[in-house]
């Protein structure tokens, strides 16, 4: 018996979107941990104030803007 390969199996295909949540998440909690940790200068280039980089950098990972909802 031959098997494609090429499409995945269901479980597969029904893990995929969850991977993709936590990847997803795990990038968010490295950037926003990396806002945190801008300085006054790199903030001023962004145009970003502290306190919005602030209340940014502590939204919890699983909160991600609208436009990462899509």
């Amino acid at each position: 018996m031959i098997r494609d390969t090429a499409l995945p199996c269901p479980a597969r295909r029904a893990r995929r979107p969850l991977l993709t949540r936590i990847l997803t998440w795990q990038a968010l909690y490295r950037q926003r941990r990396r806002l945190a940790d801008l300085d006054a200068a790199a903030l001023r280039d962004l145009g970003i104030s502290r306190h919005d980089a602030e209340y940014e950098a502590q939204r919890p990972f699983w909160d991600a803007p609208e436009s990462w909802r899509r």
